[in-house]
């Protein structure tokens, strides 16, 4: 079966290829066979040929989707309005992903603790870790009304819509007037359950200022190179940043400068700057060895034998030749 030619990404493919080789030492493993003959196979690289570029939700687009889904009469596999909005409010503070979702129950909510935290057990983590996290405290409220009407070793959200998540976000998406894709950069950028959720959610708290170290343990990501991928920067973060860049005028003393200035003190270039405040710089007198700046500087040689070009005062490697 060719999954290249049935436009699957690299990414896609590496899948079944890892799964090849897992199932090779298994049969290794169980002594079915010597050798495992999916060793051989290489991955490819998957960075240059990415599918789905995910983006964040802005702030007002979360607050819309959520508003507008609590709002809707319209069900989905046994998911209502009011249950879906939940759901995405829940994905947002806890960056879960949508199988550890499926997965909760009331029992795994700790509302009365402080923080109050919500658990996710091993065998539904990906990690296969035990995993527990700190909630907002402006979610307690809102969580403990909804949960009051549910069993608690019941699914919160049960059925399966796990599986067609994205399908169900869009449609909810369309009725809020939110677009699924926006183009940015010459770049289709997607915004699909795993963004709303968990892209928005570690954005969101990088963009808090919240230390990448602790956004990656919020994420239970082994390595903060997988934190980085889900945090969005957008070209308005990049130009406030550039700005927030402590300014730097000050320049040396040399023998290049426009005007003179003293040996060693620092001299502003800039004739021309606007000093429509009255307001002067002050020179800084700089500790400097007396005649430093003229002992670096280049000897001539013109008035000595030989060409005056030639930047030596050693007359043995002098030669008429040159």
């Amino acid at each position: 079966m060719n999954l290249a030619a049935r436009g699957t990404g690299p990414k896609t493919r590496n899948y079944y290829r890892k799964h090849l080789k897992h199932f090779g030492a298994w049969l290794i493993k169980d002594r079915r066979l010597a050798v495992n003959p999916f060793q051989h196979i290489e991955l490819e690289p998957a960075e240059a040929d990415v599918r789905r570029i995910r983006r964040a939700a802005t702030v007002e687009e979360l607050t819309k989707l959520i508003e507008t889904t609590r709002a809707n009469s319209r069900s989905y596999r046994g998911l209502a309005g009011p249950d879906r909005a939940m759901l995405y409010a829940v994905g947002f503070a806890t960056g879960f992903r949508a199988g550890a979702l499926a997965s909760l129950t009331p029992e795994h909510f700790n509302l009365d603790t402080n923080p109050p935290t919500v658990a996710l057990a091993a065998r539904d983590n990906k990690s296969r870790k035990a995993k527990v996290n700190p909630l907002p405290t402006s979610a307690v409220e809102p969580l403990q009304a909804y949960l009051a009407s549910k069993q608690r070793r019941d699914p919160i959200w049960p059925g399966t819509w796990v599986v067609t998540a994205a399908n169900m976000l869009r449609a909810d998406l369309a009725d809020a007037g939110i677009p699924y894709v926006t183009v940015e950069g010459g770049e289709r950028m997607f915004l699909d359950f795993h963004a709303v959720g968990r892209h928005t959610c570690l954005t969101h708290a990088a963009r808090a200022g919240i230390p990448l170290s602790v956004v990656q343990k919020l994420a239970g990501h082994a390595s903060p190179v997988t934190t980085a991928r889900y945090v969005h920067t957008s070209d308005r973060e990049l130009v406030d940043a550039v700005q927030r860049m402590p300014a730097v005028t000050a320049t040396v003393c040399t023998r290049f400068a426009p005007r003179p200035c003293k040996s060693g003190q620092p001299e502003s270039t800039d004739d021309n700057s606007d000093r429509s405040d009255g307001a002067t710089h002050q020179l800084t007198e700089a500790t400097m060895p007396q005649g430093f700046v003229e002992s670096i500087q280049p000897k001539s040689i013109a008035d000595k034998s030989g060409p005056a070009r030639i930047r030596t005062e050693n007359q043995g490697i002098m030669s008429p030749l040159l």
